[in-house]
C-alpha cells in the first residue's frame, strides 16, 4: 500500500462504518458502490466486513492483541530505517484493518445493547440502498384479459377495441379516442382497468375527454365508451379527476360503497383499503357525496370524510389533499403511521415496526422526485429511530 492510498484507505474505512451502523447518506452509497465495483476483490472485501462470523473472530483476535508488546515492535521497527517503507505500510495496513474490527465492535455493542428485547433486535442488520422515487408505470387490462405494460415509452396505439383507440404517449399517458363512425349503441359495453403498482402514477384521458391522475397503488375501472345516461368508473386507492362538463350525463366515481356524482368539476378521491377513512377533497365545481342514506354537497375547499361509518364534511387545505399530483409529498400535522403509509406507496418499501409505535406529527413536504433518502431526512429531524435493510424500513421506539 503506497502511503497515497493512506487516505483513500481511511475513506473507505469510514464509508464502510457508515453502511454498518445504517447512517450512510446517498452521495457516500455511490462512493461505496464505486469502490466496491472498481476493482477485483473489493467486493468480496466488503462482503467479508458484513459478515457476522467474520465480525465475531475479528473482535476475538482484536481482544487477545498484546498492546504493549505490540507498540514495543513499532518502536524498534521507527529505529530501522533501512525498513522503514516496508514498515509504514504494513503498520497503515494493520492500523486500517484495526480501525474497521473497532467500528465494528462499536456498532455491535451500541446496536445489540439498546432498550429493544434482544429476540427482537437480533436479525435487524442495517443495509441501506439507494431507492429511486416512484415513477409513470402502470399495467392495462383490458376487457379480453390482456394485460399491458405502460411507461415512459414511445408513443403507439396499444390497443384497438371495438368503437375506440387506446394511446400511449411518451409523456407517459394513456388516451381513449372514440371512433364516432363506428359508433354502436346496442354494442355491449366493454371495460378497461388501469392498475398503478406502489412506486408507479400514471395519466389517462377518458374517452368524454375526462383527465385523471392516478396515484401509486390504485386502479380505476371504466368503460371504453360512455354509451349510455351515466358515466360511472370504480376508483380503489386515490385519483384527481378534472371531469369534462356534459349536463346530460352525471359523471359518478364509486370507491368503496362511497359514490361522489358531478357534472364537471375538479376533485380528489382518497380511498385506500388500508387508511382509516375516505376522503373527498374538491376544488372547483361542485360534487355530491353518497354512502348509503348519508349524503352531502360539498363546495371549492371542502373535504368529506367518511369514516366509522359517518359522514362529516369541513373545510381543508387543498394543497395537502392534491399535492401528490403536483409532485410533492406535504405533510401538516399528520401522524407518522399516515406518513409512512404515504411513503410505502410512492418508494415502494415495506415498514415494520418493534416496539412501541412512536407517536409523532410531521410537518413538510418534499419533492416527490427526489430518492428515498430525503424522506428518511425527515424522519432524521424528528428525531425518528428507524433501521433500513434494502426495501424495508423498521421503525424502532
Amino acid at each position: 500500500m503506497a502511503q497515497s492510498e493512506f487516505p483513500a484507505a481511511q475513506r473507505t474505512t469510514y464509508l464502510v462504518s457508515r453502511y454498518i451502523d445504517g447512517s450512510i447518506d446517498f452521495a457516500e452509497l455511490q462512493e461505496l458502490d464505486h469502490w466496491r465495483k472498481s476493482e477485483k476483490g473489493n467486493e468480496a472485501l466488503f462482503q467479508q466486513l458484513l459478515d457476522q462470523g467474520q465480525q465475531k473472530q475479528a473482535i476475538e483476535k482484536m481482544q487477545s492483541y498484546d498492546t504493549a508488546g505490540s507498540l514495543q515492535k513499532i518502536r524498534q521497527q521507527i529505529v530501522d530505517q533501512k525498513s522503514r517503507r516496508t514498515f509504514i505500510t504494513s503498520i497503515w495496513a494493520k492500523l486500517l484493518a484495526a480501525a474497521i474490527v473497532i467500528i465494528i465492535f462499536g456498532f455491535m455493542a451500541a446496536f445489540f445493547f439498546r432498550n429493544i428485547p434482544k429476540a427482537e433486535v437480533a436479525d435487524l442488520k442495517p443495509h441501506p440502498t439507494y431507492i429511486a422515487p416512484g415513477s409513470d408505470k402502470a399495467v392495462l387490462i383490458l376487457a379480453n384479459g390482456k394485460k399491458i405494460l405502460l411507461g415512459n415509452n414511445l408513443a403507439s396505439v396499444i390497443a384497438i377495441q371495438p368503437n375506440v383507440q387506446a394511446t400511449n404517449s411518451r409523456a407517459g399517458k394513456l388516451t381513449y379516442t372514440q371512433n364516432a363512425k363506428a359508433t354502436n349503441p346496442d354494442m355491449t359495453i366493454a371495460f378497461n382497468t388501469i392498475e398503478t403498482p406502489r412506486g408507479g402514477k400514471y395519466e389517462l384521458e377518458l374517452p368524454d375527454g375526462t383527465k385523471v391522475w392516478l396515484n401509486a397503488a390504485s386502479s380505476l375501472r371504466y368503460p371504453v365508451s360512455f354509451t349510455g345516461q351515466n358515466r360511472d368508473v370504480e376508483l380503489t386507492g386515490e385519483a384527481y379527476f378534472e371531469v369534462a362538463k356534459d349536463k346530460t350525463k352525471p359523471f359518478t366515481v364509486n370507491a368503496s360503497n362511497q359514490k361522489v356524482t358531478v357534472l364537471g368539476t375538479h376533485f380528489n378521491i382518497n380511498a385506500y383499503k388500508d387508511e382509516p377513512r375516505i376522503a373527498t377533497t374538491l376544488l372547483e365545481g361542485s360534487v355530491k357525496v353518497s354512502y348509503g342514506e348519508s349524503h352531502a354537497l360539498l363546495v371549492p375547499g371542502e373535504q368529506s370524510s367518511f369514516t366509522e361509518g359517518k359522514l362529516t364534511v369541513a373545510k381543508t387545505d387543498t394543497y395537502l389533499a392534491t399535492a401528490w399530483k403536483d409532485g410533492k409529498l406535504a405533510f401538516m400535522r399528520t401522524d407518522l403511521k399516515s406518513v409512512l403509509r404515504q411513503i410505502s406507496r410512492w418508494y415502494n418499501v415495506d415498514i415494520e415496526y418493534v416496539g412501541k409505535i412512536p407517536e409523532f406529527s410531521i410537518s413538510g413536504d418534499v419533492s416527490r422526485d427526489a430518492d428515498l433518502s430525503a424522506m428518511l431526512r425527515i424522519l432524521e429531524i424528528y428525531n425518528i429511530h428507524f433501521i433500513q435493510q434494502g426495501r424495508k424500513l423498521i421503525i424502532t421506539d
